[in-house]
């Protein structure tokens, strides 16, 4: 199906709604029967832990069906107790955001893949916690810079820890104003690009230049650095060392050919500025170690090497 990104089987799932996952594994079930490889997203019910355990247990590098990513919503205006706090204690709140996914990703051959996109999130707040935070709920130059300053907050965090997030929303009838809206809120400079969504097309094709020069030398110094590393820590272990060095090439190349995407596709019919960084890592990772056949007890060094090279490559372009 071209141009869709997965298909989502449910949307804002109700809180410890009974069951859920267990018709989640059914409804997988069924779809990977005609289609194995389509993403598919699944609402964490309000309870992200929950859904990074499942989401781990179906996506080992094991399983053969389709990669599961969470999808959570994140708001700060609907319950009593975000009511009752002010503009600066929500602010201060956003960063520790999506903390359920620390310690849960970064080895995929032994945890699984985990990956989360935040499918809704806006500069909302209750009007109680404006009348807490300025004695009133009108519209002012410091309600706006309060906004903007949660949009922000919030664009930062999610380009960290997320695989995408998602602004509600594009349109309504009383749109572009208000901080349910995404372009005014873009207006306003609240919701900012990732950088490298910034970089004009002449730097992209000088930077893609200078990372195919500088591979080779990236690669043998990381292999070499990785083959030395782990033969002294156990020499009588047996490593496949080749397979981290298969495994930056790969991740090199990747992390090239997405970052150049949209010069060589000429997206729209024009060349358009910006560059794209691999989205769901955790999932990609696991998808290539698929293609790529890697099994058995030194597939980790697939994995370690795949890493090393997207990171290189990152290093090399000059982004985070």
């Amino acid at each position: 199906m071209e141009g869709v990104l997965g298909l989502q089987l449910c949307n804002e799932a109700e809180s410890n709604a009974p069951g859920m996952y267990e018709w989640y594994s059914s409804v997988v079930a069924a779809i990977a029967k005609v289609d194995a490889t389509i993403p598919l997203y699944i609402s964490d019910g309000w309870n992200l832990s929950n859904a990074v355990e499942y989401a781990q247990r179906k996506n080992s590098v094991s399983s053969n069906t389709n990669p599961i990513v969470i999808d959570t919503h994140l708001y700060w205006a609907f319950s009593d107790a975000d009511r009752s706090k002010s503009a600066k204690d929500i602010i201060a709140e956003v960063p520790r955001k999506l903390s359920e996914l620390e310690n849960k990703q970064g080895d995929v051959v032994t945890r699984g893949a985990v990956e989360a996109i935040v499918g809704e999130y806006s500069c909302v707040l209750d009007d109680q916690t404006w009348h807490r935070t300025l004695g009133r709920t009108d519209a002012c130059p410091e309600r706006t810079q309060y906004a903007n300053n949660f949009g922000n907050v919030q664009s930062t965090r999610y380009q960290q820890r997320s695989s995408g997030a998602f602004f509600w929303t594009w349109k309504m009838d009383w749109m572009d104003g208000g901080e349910w809206g995404f372009v005014q809120q873009v207006k306003n400079n609240a919701i900012r690009p990732p950088a490298n969504f910034t970089i004009p097309s002449h730097d992209v094709s000088a930077i893609l230049v200078r990372a195919l020069r500088a591979r080779d030398a990236r690669r043998d110094a990381a292999l070499a650095s990785h083959a030395d590393y782990w033969n002294r820590q156990q020499a009588a272990q047996t490593y496949e060392h080749w397979r981290f060095g298969r495994g930056f090439e790969c991740g090199y190349a990747d992390a090239l050919a997405f970052f150049g995407m949209r010069l060589e596709a000429q997206l729209g019919g024009r060349s358009r500025a910006g560059a794209d960084k691999i989205g769901s890592l955790e999932l990609w990772i696991r998808k290539r170690m698929a293609d790529a056949g890697m099994g058995g007890p030194c597939a980790w060094e697939f994995e370690a090497g795949f890493r090393q090279g997207v990171l290189g490559f990152y290093d090399e372009a000059g982004v985070a």
